[in-house]
């Protein structure tokens, strides 16, 4: 299988396959309507993580969201960002992506089993910690900087 494949959304069809990739989904993944989350499939790797709290999706929001399919979003997100007072709104729309963070990656590409699905959210949350406590760290050094000189 070639890495770009191994990365797709759907499953690859067989070879010699002309079904298109959209109809190889498992016929056995179903929408559960009986589920607290009736517009999602509910047999899916990462359904069990749904209704969790997702940190990546917190911490990097406009980053993970274009990497999830969300493209328009980050960049609303982004734009948001430089508006002086309506930038307190990316800060709900962050906190809107960390509570339904997981439904979102489930939803926006396919993971082979739930170890697959947490490897890849665990990555965003140690890279969103990661950059959080260099921005602090930078902002520490830096009005240590401004303060000492005066």
């Amino acid at each position: 299988m070639c890495p770009v494949a191994m990365f797709s959304m759907a499953p690859p069809p067989s070879a010699g396959s002309t079904t298109p990739i959209a109809s190889s989904t498992p016929a056995a993944w179903q929408l559960g309507a009986s589920s607290p989350y009736p517009n999602v499939v509910t047999n899916r790797p990462g359904f069990q993580y749904v209704g969790q709290w997702n940190w990546g999706a917190f911490l990097l929001c406009p980053f993970w969201l274009m990497n999830h399919g969300r493209v328009g979003r980050g960049i609303l997100y982004i734009v948001l960002n430089c508006i002086p007072i309506v930038s307190l709104a990316t800060l709900a729309m962050a906190i809107a992506y960390g509570i339904k963070g997981n439904q979102v990656a489930m939803s926006s590409r396919y993971f082979a089993d739930d170890a697959q699905f947490v490897a890849v959210q665990n990555a965003w949350r140690n890279v969103g910690f990661g950059v959080f406590i260099a921005v602090i760290v930078v902002g520490i050094i830096a009005a240590g900087g401004a303060y000492s000189h005066g």
